[in-house]
């Protein structure tokens, strides 16, 4: 086991500069020379990065942190975490994580099928019993009402998420540790018969994860601290960000019903694919839920108000008579997420049933002069076009719309080619104009 000292020292080992910083550790004990060495090295790796090595910026930027040179070598040293001051998460995740990592337990994995969600990951045998006992605290926190929601190849997948995530981060290490391990094995005494082992032998392997379990694991994360953050960071922002998806469905799926399929409940989760975007807000991705009814919805951890304005752009266009049909996302954005209906991902149609085309199509016989203009794929476009000769009011409500969108920025004077300079909306990119001409 690991026991709270070492705990606390592999947090301060592993702490960030912002962290040493922020006046949760103080230096530890008087550092020896081949400490003071390895901190000068550090201090000249920072400076490199924050000021391309030069030596009179950098000072003036840690005079401006409120720090010096000694300072910055002290902060780069050994440091530890100050007296009554707790764990931070990951480290207290650690507690537990590490030890199931090295548990003597034989856990089964899960069967593997032929999507991505069911493939093999390398040490999936070490990192399946962290997934395990992460998933029984997920249980314990969010009660069975919750997962009632959700049958039991979707509780798989998202098991099978956290997986992913654990053997991206560590497969390296592990696998840096394997390859000693390997190459001390073949030559130990009694093991020179390995050149007799067919190519797909696991016996290299499997003696590997025997002595893992007998207590390798324990030196490896004392030996490599950042490893066992990694570990303490992903299980625990698993946790919060698979809690708050179960409650957020909780709580959304009357509404989801109503607005994505015709009244009816979308029933069970029968299967869903995680991380489809990159990680942001501690870990959180946006994820494709698929439901017994046949719903199929993309699940958004961020604010959907861009994404709502442009649903109500598209039909607001298709009101006015736009010569193709517009299609866009159902939208149901809440308090910081969202959910969509999936959009599947099929070859680009003809350039004619395109958006850009049918803007273009919108401004056919467009002449000099504009009220409000907004831009899309480089290319400047005038709504006064549109079939039905619209109203400077109706013009003003476009451009007010565009402008909620965020993507749009109302500037005082925009003079496109031609005689006339008027009012219009623009982007924040320089956009091209007929003839090489930039806004």
């Amino acid at each position: 086991m690991i026991n709270h000292d070492e705990l606390r020292e592999l947090a301060a080992r592993a702490s960030t500069i912002r962290e040493r910083l922020g006046g949760d550790y103080e230096p530890g004990e008087p550092a020896g020379e081949i400490e003071r060495v390895r901190a000068r090295d550090r201090l000249a790796a920072w400076r490199q990065s924050v000021t391309a090595g030069n030596y009179a910026l950098f000072a003036g930027w840690l005079a401006h942190q409120g720090l010096d040179e000694a300072d910055a070598v002290a902060i780069l040293g050994r440091v530890r975490l100050k007296t009554g001051k707790a764990l931070p998460q990951w480290a207290t995740a650690c507690a537990w994580a590490m030890p199931a990592m090295g548990s003597a337990t034989d856990v089964p994995l899960p069967e593997h099928g032929e999507s991505d969600n069911d493939k093999h990951v390398p040490f999936e045998q070490l990192l399946w019993p962290v997934v395990q006992d992460s998933w029984s605290k997920l249980k314990l926190a969010v009660g069975n009402l919750l997962l009632q929601r959700w049958s039991r190849p979707a509780c798989v997948d998202l098991q099978r998420g956290l997986l992913r995530r654990l053997s991206i981060a560590l497969a390296w290490p592990l696998y840096t540790d394997f390859n000693l391990f390997r190459h001390f094995w073949r030559y130990a005494r009694g093991n020179l018969n390995w050149v007799l082992l067919s190519p797909d032998s696991a016996t290299i392997y499997e003696s590997f994860l025997a002595e893992w379990r007998n207590g390798r694991w324990r030196e490896f994360f004392l030996e490599k601290p950042v490893a066992a953050r990694l570990l303490g960071t992903i299980v625990s922002s698993w946790l919060d960000t698979t809690a708050e998806l179960l409650q957020r469905l909780h709580r959304d799926a009357d509404r989801l019903g109503n607005v994505f399929g015709g009244g009816r409940k979308p029933g069970r989760v029968t299967s869903i694919l995680t991380d489809r975007s990159d990680p942001h807000g501690r870990g959180r991705t946006v994820a494709i839920l698929h439901f017994s009814n046949g719903l199929t919805l993309v699940y958004k951890p961020k604010d959907l108000g861009v994404d709502a304005a442009w649903e109500g752009l598209m039909q607001w266009m298709e009101w006015r008579g736009a010569p193709v049909a517009l299609q866009t996302p159902a939208v149901l954005p809440c308090d910081g997420y969202g959910w969509t209906t999936h959009v599947v991902a099929n070859p680009c149609a003809p350039a004619s049933n395109s958006l850009n085309r049918t803007i273009q199509e919108l401004m056919i016989g467009n002449e000099a002069g504009m009220a409000i203009a907004f831009v899309a794929r480089e290319q400047i476009f005038d709504v006064r076009a549109l079939p039905g000769n619209l109203t400077e009011d109706e013009q003003t409500a476009l451009g007010d719309l565009l402008e909620e969108t965020g993507l749009f920025t109302r500037v005082s004077e925009f003079r496109p080619p031609g005689p006339a300079g008027h009012c219009g909306l623009v982007s924040s990119l320089p956009v091209k104009i007929d003839a090489g001409r930039t806004l």
